[in-house]
């Protein structure tokens, strides 16, 4: 296993075996088939997943594009993530949106943007926090303070009482 300690790596790298990275990384990251990623550092890029396992604890600048793979998001993406495939796990915290185009989504924690749920399998669990808008295949549901809910019609108005001053008509 590659070690990346404390140093900064300029200019991107590509993942094809183990790396674990405690230092930073100025540019972008792609894994690629048979790579595994400790990040534990900071990335001032983006983090392309084109294969390959990823355990994000650290901090990711940029936006996160998951072709396939697996991704574990334990510290903090600063951007957007892009799953198309794979699976992806969520315990940390997504400032941008969360969109799943294909993948197996699982959210405990944090998305400070939209989720949007094009196809795949999305899990969020009750202690979980989407401030932005859950948007699930076509069908927008928000989960933002009661206050931006959708305003509901009036109830009708109950029928007038009758007048008690009011003639009876004539008997027949």
């Amino acid at each position: 296993m590659k070690h990346v300690r404390g140093g900064v790596i300029s200019g991107g790298m590509v993942v094809d075996g183990d790396q674990a990275m405690n230092g930073s990384c100025v540019g972008d990251i792609a894994v690629i088939k048979g790579g595994r990623l400790s990040l534990n550092g900071a990335c001032s890029g983006d983090l392309i997943m084109e294969d390959g396992e990823t355990i994000l604890r650290g901090a990711l600048a940029g936006d996160a594009t998951q072709l396939a793979g697996t991704l574990t998001v334990d510290g903090a993406i600063s951007g957007d993530l892009l799953i198309e495939s794979g699976d992806t796990t969520i315990r940390g915290a997504v400032a941008g949106d969360v969109q799943n185009r294909g993948g197996n989504l699982k959210v405990y924690g944090v998305i400070k943007g939209d989720l949007i749920e094009d196809a795949g399998t999305t899990w969020v669990d009750p202690e979980a926090r989407i401030m932005g808008d859950h948007v699930a295949r076509d069908e927008p549901r928000h989960q933002g303070a009661p206050d931006s809910a959708p305003e509901r019609p009036a109830p009708p108005s109950p029928p007038e009482p009758p007048d008690s001053h009011a003639t009876d008509p004539e008997p027949r």
